[in-house]
């Protein structure tokens, strides 16, 4: 109880003032798969093909 009310040193500041920092967005796995959701240019509109290349 003898931290309540006062202010305690973060410790994850240093690394991201460093720009060490990690975040799941930059951690990748062996196999991992990506995808990207197309939508129509149209109201209602049909994909009827995607270019993959």
């Amino acid at each position: 109880m003898k931290h309540i009310g006062q202010s305690l040193p973060r410790l994850e500041d240093a690394p991201l003032l460093r720009g060490e920092g990690r975040f799941a967005v930059k951690t990748s796995f062996p196999g991992e798969l990506h995808m990207r959701i197309v939508r129509s240019q149209y109201a209602h509109g049909r994909i009827v093909a995607i270019d993959t290349a």
